[in-house]
């Protein structure tokens, strides 16, 4: 019963920290989407800017990496991205989890992740309006593919310093341990060997 207690308190633990890594990854990058499209707009009544895109979505992306920035109408259905088509699974996104992020749900808000159908991740929207007129939404994910590449790299170089550290700690312990016991071991045999080195004929007993 306490084996099973403690599995479910330390996956809740996990649940719960993992909920508050994306709830900061999406605040930070909260406002993403809206500077974007703040930048110039990417569709209006002539249709959607391809090369404004290119240059604003280029533009993000160097500043931080992690970013995917796709357009989408205003039924979630995308319109354009910067990525292999391979690479792009989904042609709509839930545009109801973009609702629920712009009316300011609590975070984190997840949404889809077009480049892994059936996964949720955290993103930032911004919807794309001219003269009032609402065109469709720039969805920037923030904790895609990209990001958990990195997170992974970094993961991997953790561990893998972790385990240097453990092992030259093991080896410093069995060092030490080692010591510890020949201290011990020999200890009698040099009393002994003083005992024998000072006996006089004539003493009753090596001195114990």
């Amino acid at each position: 019963m306490t084996a099973v207690l403690g599995a479910i308190l330390i996956s809740l633990s996990q649940h719960m920290a993992r909920q508050a890594e994306l709830a900061a990854l999406q605040g930070i990058n909260r406002s993403t989407a809206m500077y974007i499209t703040q930048q110039a707009p990417l569709i209006d009544s002539a249709g959607l800017h391809e090369q404004r895109l290119t240059e604003l979505a280029g533009r993000a992306m160097v500043i931080n990496p992690a970013l995917e920035i796709y357009v989408t109408d205003t039924r979630g259905r995308i319109l354009s991205h910067r990525f292999d088509p391979a690479e792009v699974q989904l042609e709509h996104i839930d545009i109801n989890a973009v609702g629920a992020f712009l009316d300011g749900t609590g975070l984190p808000a997840l949404g889809d992740d077009p480049q892994r159908p059936g996964e949720k991740t955290v993103f930032s929207a911004s919807p794309i309006e001219e003269n009032g007129h609402r065109y469709g939404y720039v969805y920037a994910v923030v904790g895609g593919q990209v990001y958990n590449t990195m997170k992974q790299e970094a993961r991997a170089l953790y561990d893998q310093n972790l385990y240097l550290y453990l092992a030259a700690a093991a080896i410093a312990g069995a060092v030490l341990v080692a010591a510890v016991l020949a201290f011990i071991l020999t200890r009698p045999l040099a009393r002994l060997r003083d005992d024998i080195r000072h006996y006089q004929p004539g003493e009753q007993s090596l001195r114990r």
